[in-house]
């Protein structure tokens, strides 16, 4: 499966650093998975797994304004794939755990250990294929901040 080098949502967000990448409940996006299932890259009992789950990680270094489509590209650098998906409640934006989801909390620190672990697969920088010139992108800088989750925009 291929990794996307930006996540495009309409907020901005001051955090920069390593975060979790967690995959909605929501069907909304169903198309994003469509060319992965036509060229056999992926199973749907697969895409099911990955729901409401943390499936990897990333590094968040900037946030690139899109005037044209009036979006933020959040600019992700080294992701990588856990081996095993760990299903979690998500929320939206960036977010940390919250205190009266104790779910959230386990699957937080078992994704930490699968980091420390080495049980992931990076990304091959070759299947990253949008580039900053297609979108005349400007640079925004900001502190780093603690590790988060990232959930898709509804």
């Amino acid at each position: 499966m291929g990794f996307k080098p930006y996540e495009f949502r309409s907020w901005e967000s001051s955090f920069r650093g390593l975060c979790l990448i967690h995959v909605s409940a929501s069907k909304e996006f169903e198309d994003e998975f469509e060319d992965y299932l036509e060229h056999g890259e992926i199973a749907k009992e697969e895409i099911k797994q990955m729901r409401k789950s943390i499936i990897g990680f990333a590094i968040v270094t900037n946030m690139l304004w899109i005037e044209e489509s009036q979006t933020w590209a959040h600019k992700m650098e080294n992701p990588a794939i856990f081996d095993e998906f760990i299903p979690c409640p998500g929320a939206l934006n960036y977010w940390s755990p919250y205190k009266n989801k104790p779910e959230q909390s386990v699957a937080f620190h078992k994704a930490w250990d699968m980091i420390e672990a080495n049980a992931y697969v990076e990304a091959d920088p070759e299947e990253c294929v949008i580039s900053l010139s297609v979108f005349g992108l400007e640079d925004v800088k900001a502190e780093s901040s603690e590790r988060v989750l990232i959930t898709p925009a509804p």
